[in-house]
């Protein structure tokens, strides 16, 4: 994999359409390279914040400077603690909370990982999801931020081409 540096050069959106590696292996090489100093918002639209978190203490990730926006717990019921690093949203269909809790957390942020485009897709359809993200990339170019998209490998190829419109680069992995 290609260093964090080699991506954030001249690209501030990048999207990752995860093909030929496994999503979560990728995501968690690419989370690994990040410098440790990094300031994280992390936008999880299909997995909870507790799964993830676990997750990245399983891997060594250290996560303190991080914030995440869960999508997901609140509609599936699932019961997770208060934490003052995540907030948790009623449902992944809320694009409206979703830009506000973006908004809101940008400028404490020096990259934001969104995961994933494609859960993205299935809750809210074509439309509104790319009107979302081409909305958050516009408001990247004007910052000092960097964003990753990431998406599966079965997204249909008129949402890749949508996506490689707004942002610097789609990468395929």
């Amino acid at each position: 994999m290609k260093s964090v540096e080699f991506y954030f050069k001249k690209n501030k959106n990048i999207v990752f359409l995860c093909r030929k590696t496994n999503p979560v292996n990728f995501t968690i090489d690419f989370l690994k390279s990040l410098p440790s100093k990094s300031r994280v918002l992390y936008v999880s639209v299909d997995k909870s914040f507790s799964i993830l978190t676990d997750k990245l203490a399983n891997e060594g990730i250290n996560y303190s400077r991080w914030f995440f926006i869960d999508c997901i717990s609140s509609s599936l019921m699932m019961t997770e603690s208060s934490s003052r690093q995540c907030l948790y949203l009623t449902s992944p269909k809320s694009l409206v909370d979703l830009a506000v809790a973006i908004d809101d957390k940008m400028n404490e942020s020096d990259v934001i990982i969104f995961d994933s485009v494609s859960g993205l897709l299935v809750y809210n359809g074509n439309v509104p999801s790319l009107q979302l993200l081409n909305t958050l990339m516009s408001k990247i170019r004007q910052t000092n931020l960097k964003a990753v998209y990431l998406l599966a490998h079965d997204t249909n190829k008129e949402v890749m081409e949508d996506l490689s419109l707004f942002a610097d680069k789609l990468e395929i992995v």
